[in-house]
């Protein structure tokens, strides 16, 4: 792990460009699944793809998924945010990361200390749906 000098991005390895994927994981719960490189872009991405997904359907739960992340560029706080507020906005009572990378995990942290949203971080995919299944009963 390092910080590369000019652009100070964080690295894990590898240059994949960042993607996104977002869908429902249940009714009520989005599930958006970032790999690669992210950038402040793929983080805006996310946010219109969801929205368009939300459409007018409640949304309580968010799975943040960055088990294939290599990486992120320092642009990604300001849309991190927004993605944050406007489902904070929209009533998720929780965010629920996917998040085996220490970095990234601090990363979250601060976003969710921002934000004042509910921020539950898990290893592994299974430890996630875990937790949410016996939290949403």
């Amino acid at each position: 792990m390092s910080l590369t000098g000019k652009s100070r991005d964080f690295k894990l390895g590898g240059a994949d460009r960042g993607s996104v994927v977002v869908s429902w994981y249940a009714p009520s719960v989005i599930e958006v699944e970032w790999n690669g490189h992210v950038t402040g872009e793929t983080i805006t991405e996310a946010l219109v793809k969801a929205r368009d997904l939300q459409g007018n359907h409640p949304v309580t739960h968010v799975i943040a998924n960055t088990t294939h992340v290599v990486g992120y560029t320092v642009n990604v706080r300001t849309p991190s945010l927004n993605f944050m507020e406007h489902f904070r906005g929209a009533g998720a009572k929780e965010f629920v990361g996917v998040i085996p990378n220490i970095a990234v995990r601090m990363f979250a942290a601060s976003m969710a200390l921002v934000t004042r949203v509910k921020f539950s971080v898990f290893a592994s995919r299974m430890e996630a749906v875990a937790y949410l299944e016996k939290s949403r009963g």
